[in-house]
């Protein structure tokens, strides 16, 4: 005889109720799961409390919350991660959750050690204190600015920036003078000053454009414009463009990325005192403006650059590959110059036949 598995009939229950989420039975299956031990599950009902936005549950989460992290029961953080992100979503206002999250820590064996797996929720919980506006949350932030956990500090500049405050910003300006070793943590500090404080730090984040002095360091990915792209310092000998520092390439990218219109001739201007082979990081920073004075501009290096910097500009305008205008336009002049490299990037970087 089969034995039974009282977690895969718990989540079973807990998906058969989405059909309506609402009823009697829903809730007090929800009530039910919310007040028990398994993690599993506390997490799924979380996750649908969320998405049907019940907010009667939202005090059923905080007891649930509260239990968890006392009880040592939340393998992978899993469920109190699940529940501070429904109450986030449900702009819950609860400033001692969040205020014990964001510093909390659970290391869990690995293979070969063990691993931080409350990160994400440091993470949550920041912006979570962001949303809310309590006085203490920007030291909390600041905390979080230094955290060993790269992904909890990249939290932390983006709370700061939702929180609108001078002080945030001014936190926000000395983590970029002073730097980061991971390029993702100063990429969200330099896009939190261009969203928070857009015309007062658009010259600040451009200044980082002629920094030279990079630190050695490995090859980093940097998410920018919903892509990601490959950075490395020039130390290694295996930088994105070959020349510049990676805080040079994430300053560029941002500003590429805040769609700013003052930001064109910055860009312009920058990649024109660069050689035609460190242009590849400028041409998809003016990618991604998505202005069509920045689009013209690409098509000019396609036009008349080049072969290098046409190749680049093909591959930067592939952020625009569901454009079919624009693509269209793109192949003309691919065909125009008849180069082969050129065409085989348009191939690939457009998924051409």
């Amino acid at each position: 005889m089969k034995k039974r598995d009282p977690l895969a009939e718990e989540l079973a229950q807990i998906a058969a109720a989405r059909a309506s989420p609402s009823s009697e039975a829903s809730q007090m299956l929800f009530v039910k799961v919310l007040d028990g031990k398994r993690s599993y599950a506390i997490a799924a009902v979380a996750e649908l409390v969320a998405s049907e936005r019940l907010v009667a549950l939202v005090p059923k989460l905080v007891a649930a919350f509260a239990r968890l992290a006392t009880a040592g029961g939340d393998p992978g953080c899993r469920a109190r991660t699940a529940i501070a992100t429904a109450l986030l979503a449900l702009d819950a206002d609860e400033p001692e959750l969040f205020l014990r999250g964001v510093t909390l820590v659970q290391r869990e064996p690995v293979m070969g050690g063990n691993v931080d797996v409350a990160v994400d929720l440091r993470g949550v919980c920041a912006l979570g204190l962001a949303n809310l506006g309590d006085p203490r949350a920007l030291p909390a932030l600041v905390n979080l600015l230094v955290d060993p956990e790269w992904p909890a500090r990249q939290s932390a500049a983006r709370a700061l920036g939702a929180t609108g405050r001078l002080e945030a910003e001014a936190v926000l300006r000395h983590k970029a003078l002073v730097g980061d070793a991971e390029p993702q943590v100063t990429g969200e500090v330099f896009a939190s000053l261009l969203t928070m404080a857009p015309r007062e730090s658009l010259a600040f984040v451009a200044s980082f454009l002629e920094r030279r002095s990079p630190p050695h360091g490995a090859i980093h990915a940097v998410r920018a414009g919903g892509e990601t792209h490959g950075i490395a310092c020039t130390a290694c000998g295996q930088s994105a463009t070959g020349q510049l520092e990676t805080t040079t390439e994430v300053a560029a990218l941002a500003l590429g990325q805040s769609r700013r219109p003052d930001a064109l001739p910055i860009l312009i201007a920058w990649s024109e005192r660069l050689s035609w082979a460190e242009r590849r990081v400028a041409l998809l920073a003016l990618a991604m403006l998505r202005s069509t004075a920045a689009i013209d501009h690409l098509m000019s290096a396609i036009e008349e650059g080049p072969i290098d910097a046409a190749v680049h500009a093909v591959n930067a305008l592939a952020l625009h590959r569901h454009d079919e205008e624009l693509v269209a336009r793109v192949r003309k002049e691919v065909d125009k110059r008849g180069s082969k490299p050129l065409k085989e990037a348009f191939r690939e970087a457009f998924a051409q036949s």
